[in-house]
């Protein structure tokens, strides 16, 4: 079993950031595990600035067949730029890394090594994640340690993400792959997949670098309520499989996500309140998440971050 090594496909979608490319590229190339493929999918549109500018970086890795390197026919999206990179895939386990993101040495091989542990029963492979700055100062590491039959757990927290996980590419088809949705793709994407097969397990260490930048994203955006909002309707289609109890405790969970998404969007007082309200009445008292999404939304995002700030 030690012997095998099976052909991982690492899938980085790309658009808008050729100056960050190359660092994720070269985190999957010094890899300590060697069986890999790299598959560039640029998702820049076609006579773009940003399209020629990484066409001409990579010139040098395609022609030194370090990677594949996938065109879109126009800007699709993370979600569907993720998908094309499956489809043309050879790997039996797949990857995905964000380009603005890179690996640790030994992401790949400790992660490898747990699915050949579990002789390959396993849907998906998670582990530790450092989150850095803009300047590359670590601002804390991000842990999820749960395993076993997840999927339960995953209909009301997300316990892995895209630069994150190693996933079984079988698993990965049978679910259907990405959703194009507004936002919440990867949450979406793991109940799908831990629904075809529940069984998660982790690497007890830091296996990626994910840097949080300033500026504009999908997070700060209205998509992140958008998202938030149709994640909470797509996981109660799984409800007849739940307890009354269970189904409770997800839509709290749900309400919280809502009301910290509306409060990204420059701090959208009225429709958090409203979901503050759906949330006291679904708990049936005020209690210490109900007083938390209240100061939050008093307050607003920017001072309870400072408080918290402070106060550590």
């Amino acid at each position: 079993m030690d012997n095998i090594k099976p052909l991982v496909s690492v899938i980085i979608p790309t658009y808008g950031r050729p100056n960050l490319l190359l660092r994720a590229i070269n985190s999957v190339l010094n890899q300590s595990y060697s069986n890999i493929e790299i598959i560039v999918v640029d998702d820049n549109n076609p006579g773009s600035l940003e399209r020629d500018q990484t066409q001409k970086l990579l010139e040098k890795y395609i022609q030194e067949n370090k990677i594949m390197y996938i065109k879109m026919d126009k800007n699709v999206g993370g979600a569907l730029a993720r998908n094309k990179g499956v489809e043309v895939c050879s790997g039996a386990l797949i990857c995905f890394l964000d380009d603005d993101d890179e690996y640790l040495p030994n992401k790949i091989e400790l992660q490898v090594n747990k699915f050949i542990e579990s002789n390959f029963k396993l849907s998906v492979v998670g582990g530790y994640a450092n989150i850095l700055d803009n300047d590359g100062n670590l601002k804390r590491i991000e842990k999820n340690e749960i395993r076993g039959n997840v999927f339960k757990f995953q209909l009301s927290t997300n316990i892995c993400t895209t630069s994150i996980a190693m996933i079984n590419k079988e698993v990965f088809v049978k679910a259907g792959g990405f959703s194009n949705v507004p936002s919440s793709q990867e949450h979406i994407l793991f109940i799908k997949i831990f629904n075809v097969n529940p069984l998660y397990d982790y690497v007890d260490a830091p296996v990626v670098n994910i840097y949080h930048h300033n500026g504009a994203r999908i997070s700060t955006s209205m998509k992140k309520a958008e998202g938030a909002i149709f994640l909470h309707e797509y996981v109660s289609s799984f409800y007849d499989k739940l307890s009354k109890e269970e189904i409770r405790n997800i839509n709290n969970a749900h309400y919280i996500n809502i009301i910290r998404a509306y409060m990204h969007i420059k701090n959208n007082r009225i429709n958090a309140y409203k979901y503050l309200i759906k949330l006291i009445r679904n708990k049936k008292r005020i209690d210490k998440d109900v007083i938390k999404c209240f100061l939050l939304i008093l307050f607003g995002l920017n001072k309870v971050e400072k408080i918290k700030k402070y106060l550590q």
